[in-house]
């Protein structure tokens, strides 16, 4: 992930100095595109940014020595830079910042595809070369920056106009962060960046934050109660969601209410203990042990097992019920007997509720 252990507990142990926290109205303020740039990623807590530098970007540079609160963390090539922000969101759960030059994007794409897959939540930003004389197949040019990087962002953009840096910004960080994360690439033409003189109101990151506390439908839930409870073999996948939502101790306490098998599903993370008694195995790149008895199977927030993992399908007799954030993902391959569209803390909190309340006295471990 580009990160030595000492940097790793660099980031986790150090505090960084107190900033006066913005007014809910916002602060106006006028100064240059790059200006505007460093206080609205101040204003949304950020305390580094990764990436390389370049002539276009020294604006930016420039304007981080106004307030000496942000680091910039360079790399000598933009794929490590990129690496080395997925390692950090992955590390610390907060939204990182990619900062490489416009022409480098291509270069960057070769590791953000990792953190796409991973669902890592990166604002990916840049500087362009000046949109004069586009079309002409001049330096740094190409008919569009934008198109390649769709395949690997939740959303992308330029800014073209000074009075929207602030509200693109923020706007990237927004979707970055919200689950399911994910990069989002914002591009600024090389006038914007030095541009002086350009009036904007910063505001706090946290009036754009949108809250995601989504609960499951209580029938659902109470269905997924019933069929565990009733289950002779079940299974429990667990997969990144459960991470990132810091459910990990709550699907430990489903699984030992009743004694349910546990799986680790295909995920960046470990998402429980592989040396837990109801540990049965890996499912993706190996087969967990008993899967063949399998007859209800309870996905947890994971990706559902497919030959393009390396791994043995959910036996047909199996109940299956899958639970994620990424409602996308649900029902896609396999049928489904219970589907559940919510946050992964609030459905195992649920479902181990529920189970608690139905449950005999005999029925529970």
């Amino acid at each position: 992930m580009g990160f030595s252990q000492i940097a790793v507990n660099s980031f986790l142990g150090a505090a960084a100095e107190a900033r006066e926290p913005l007014p809910q109205t916002g602060v106006k303020m006028s100064g240059t595109g790059a200006d505007i740039l460093a206080e609205t990623l101040r204003a949304a807590g950020v305390d580094y940014i990764f990436g390389t530098s370049a002539t276009g970007m020294s604006p930016f540079f420039d304007s981080l020595t106004i307030n000496n609160d942000m680091q910039f963390i360079s790399s000598i090539a933009e794929s490590q830079a990129t690496s080395m922000a997925h390692g950090y969101e992955l590390v610390t759960g907060k939204t990182a910042v990619l900062f490489v030059p416009g022409v480098a994007i291509p270069s960057a794409m070769n590791n953000l595809y990792n953190a796409w897959k991973d669902r890592s939540s990166i604002a990916v930003l840049s500087d362009g070369s000046s949109s004069n004389f586009a079309g002409r197949n001049g330096f740094q040019q190409m008919d569009d920056w934008l198109d390649p990087m769709t395949q690997f962002t939740k959303w992308q953009w330029q800014v073209n106009n000074e009075r929207q840096i602030s509200e693109m910004l923020r706007r990237t960080i927004k979707l970055a962060e919200t689950p399911p994360g994910g990069p989002v690439y914002l591009r600024f033409p090389g006038f914007l960046l030095s541009k002086p003189n350009i009036k904007q109101t910063i505001y706090p990151q946290s009036r754009f934050k949108i809250p995601m506390e989504l609960y499951p439908k209580p029938e659902l839930i109470e269905a997924t109660a019933r069929a565990l409870l009733e289950a002779k073999k079940p299974l429990l996948c667990v997969g990144h969601e459960v991470t990132r939502a810091r459910a990990n101790q709550d699907v430990l306490e489903l699984a030992e209410l009743l004694g349910i098998r546990m799986a680790q599903g295909y995920s960046v993370f470990g998402d429980i203990p592989f040396r837990h008694p109801l540990f049965s195995g890996f499912y993706g790149l190996g087969v967990p042990r008993g899967l063949s008895n399998t007859d209800v199977f309870l996905n947890l927030g994971a990706p559902m097992p497919d030959p393009t993992i390396f791994t043995a399908p959910v036996p047909s007799k199996a109940k299956v019920i899958h639970a994620r954030i990424e409602y996308d993902e649900i029902a896609n391959t396999y049928p489904t007997d219970i589907a559940i569209a919510a946050g992964m803390k609030e459905t195992v909190t649920a479902i181990k509720d529920s189970v608690q309340a139905l449950a005999t006295e005999g029925q529970i471990k």
